[in-house]
């Protein structure tokens, strides 16, 4: 077990634990929290996993698409549903491009903060902000987004 300590077997250690995903985020269990944070900003030091925001990680060679920034916007942001020109760029109606991702969240909920990623949110009722929601899943990570119908309808509506 002392092999963990060593650079290289950490940073080995880091890349296979999150092969599977695309996104990590530290254990929720005490020794677990202890032990893959340290191995994940060990790894971030080294240089083959980066650190996108607080207690999110990723790996350096991961392409970056829409998939993917749609991903690290639910991480951070777990009550807000995909919506308007993100959910389009998803379900392949429109290109993909650079640019803000769309969230939906609650009128009542705290505009989250965010740094380093362009994330734009509308303030969605609570029968809107439930009524069309599709649950997916990117890479094992569940993922809220909002039908085609929905979608176009509520592009209509929100032309500005």
């Amino acid at each position: 077990m002392r092999q963990i300590d060593d650079g290289q077997a950490v940073c080995n250690h880091a890349i296979s634990f999150d092969d599977s995903r695309a996104v990590h985020r530290p254990g929720r269990r005490p020794f677990e929290i202890r032990r893959s944070s340290e191995v994940l900003k060990r790894a971030a030091r080294r240089g083959p996993v980066v650190k996108v925001g607080r207690g999110i990680y990723t790996r350096k060679d991961l392409p970056v698409d829409i998939e993917r920034q749609i991903l690290l916007a639910t991480r951070r942001v777990p009550h807000g549903v995909v919506c308007l020109e993100s959910a389009l760029m998803f379900h392949e109606l429109l290109p993909t491009g650079p640019g803000p991702i769309w969230m939906a969240i609650n009128p009542r909920a705290r505009k989250p903060v965010v740094n380093g990623q362009l994330l734009r949110f509308v303030r969605f009722g609570a029968d809107a902000l439930t009524q069309g929601a599709i649950n997916t899943r990117i890479d094992g990570v569940p993922v809220r987004v909002y039908s085609v119908a929905k979608t176009v309808a509520d592009c209509l509506k929100y032309r500005k």
